[in-house]
């Protein structure tokens, strides 16, 4: 790190969400008074008691009561507090608990309560920042802003530190995986792989620490934190026709089958990068996805002519990608 550690680093720091690599270089470069200062505010934020109708209001109350006799006081002053007490409990016990708000930014997601099942890879984010990405067949319960259960398949998660701290996976399997703001993808069999920060493990009696590009599986730890290739994705290869032109092949390179599923909100299907230009989007000639999500099985590929945003120099590279299905190709001009 060659620049001065923010607060925010210094909280991430005192949190634990930093990988050790980075942890090292905040704690280098960070001033030990300030530091110090920001652990010492967590600390006391901790130890702060919450405020309760019973430490404050509840007092103040009973100081009435002694000053004035029941028998004088009006008899909407005698029974408001409690008729307005079992309101708030009438309240709390049949308003429905909606859950988080939660958004569907790519894919096929089937919704039943706060259940989901993605027919393909989909991607969730929650209104806490919280980003879910589903690999097809997954099966989640939202258990709560902060909660998730892993029924089936795999999951990828990147978790805000601010709003994030604490976040918990669970599985059937009896594994637990909490999050202290980090990037971390868990898998059923079960296996955790962590990109950035770090999450703490449970499973049965087991316990571990899994920091930035470990893993972790009943065996132990291991180097190589999560791979994105778990999920079911396309490959993509492309290749330039002319100076106005491109194309494209998408091909399943994975064992089974899989889904490729159309954007949502009419997002395009690609953008193009030429050089260090800002992306743009591009339209394929014919829609991959006419009729909804598009079934290839293994080794099954199509291929899409788009235009180029400009013509090429002479070896000059250009990327193309196609966030909905998370595959990036790049071409040179030789």
């Amino acid at each position: 790190m060659n620049r001065r550690p923010t607060h925010e680093d210094l909280v991430a720091l005192a949190l634990g969400a930093l990988g050790r690599d980075e942890a090292s270089a905040v704690r280098e470069q960070a001033d030990e008074a300030e530091l110090a200062a920001v652990e010492r505010h967590l600390e006391l934020h901790d130890r702060v008691p919450r405020l309760t109708a019973e430490s404050r209001l509840w007092r103040s109350i009973e100081a009435e009561i002694e000053a004035e006799p029941l028998a004088a006081q009006p008899l909407w002053r005698r029974y408001w507090m409690p008729l307005a007490a079992a309101a708030l409990v009438m309240v709390a016990l049949f308003m429905p608990n909606r859950g988080p708000e939660v958004t569907t930014v790519h894919g096929d997601v089937a919704r039943a309560g706060d259940r989901y099942t993605a027919a393909t890879v989909a991607r969730l984010r929650l209104d806490t920042g919280t980003v879910i990405t589903m690999d097809a067949g997954t099966q989640i319960r939202l258990l709560g802003s902060k909660r998730l259960a892993l029924g089936a398949g795999r999951v990828h998660l990147q978790v805000p530190p601010r709003t994030g701290h604490g976040f918990v996976v669970v599985t059937d399997s009896g594994l637990s995986v909490t999050t202290l703001g980090t990037t971390f993808s868990v898998e059923r069999g079960p296996r955790v792989g962590v990109t950035t920060g770090a999450v703490a493990v449970r499973w049965n009696d087991a316990e571990a620490r899994v920091a930035g590009g470990e893993s972790w599986t009943p065996q132990g730890l291991a180097a190589g934190g999560a791979n994105r290739s778990w999920f079911s994705r396309p490959s993509l290869v492309a290749r330039i026709e002319d100076d106005a032109f491109f194309t494209v092949t998408v091909k399943n390179t994975m064992p089974d089958s899989i889904q490729l599923a159309p954007p949502t909100g009419g997002e395009p299907f690609f953008f193009v990068r030429v050089g260090d230009d800002t992306p743009v989007p591009v339209e394929p000639e014919s829609n991959p996805c006419p009729n909804g999500p598009r079934t290839l099985d293994r080794n099954d590929s199509f291929e899409l002519r788009m235009r180029l945003p400009r013509s090429l120099e002479d070896r000059e590279a250009f990327f193309v990608s196609c966030p909905n299905w998370g595959v990036t190709a790049e071409v040179k001009r030789r």
